[in-house]
């Protein structure tokens, strides 16, 4: 072998290994990111987010950081129920779909929990005054 044709094969074998590398190295799922706001704007720290995949039920959640923002990474593609709750808070979910290699955004703004007044009426009753008679046979 000469030297040219050793260099080509040289050549040639590092061309093969780098174009093997990327392929392997692509992922075959996504993920899904956003942010979780309050009814003013504010982030909302500690919310919890989760995803649920509508065809195979796989689950994952994650926990929003300090900027209200959260990472569900490495989902296999498919459409998720990603849904956002935090104390004191109106949960809210909503469908998205996780594409290859894409991040898909999903942020929410979750509303105040409407607080319920129940009106109870109360009712008083008597006993009702019966004088039974008696009858004597």
């Amino acid at each position: 072998m000469t030297g040219n044709q050793h260099l080509k094969l040289v050549f040639a074998l590092s061309v093969l290994l780098v174009v093997g590398s990327f392929a392997a190295a692509q992922s075959f799922r996504g993920s899904i990111r956003g942010k979780v706001t309050d009814p003013s704007g504010s982030v909302i720290a500690n919310a919890k987010v989760s995803a649920r995949n509508t065809g195979t039920g796989l689950a994952r959640e994650a926990t929003t950081s300090d900027d209200g923002g959260y990472v569900l990474a490495e989902l296999p593609a498919g459409v998720y129920t990603v849904t956002a709750q935090a104390t004191g808070l109106s949960p809210a979910a909503m469908n998205v779909r996780v594409n290859v290699g894409l991040d898909t955004t999903a942020d929410f703004d979750l509303t105040q929990v409407e607080k319920r007044q129940e009106a109870t009426q109360r009712h008083s009753r008597r006993p009702a005054n019966r004088d039974h008679a008696r009858c004597s046979w």
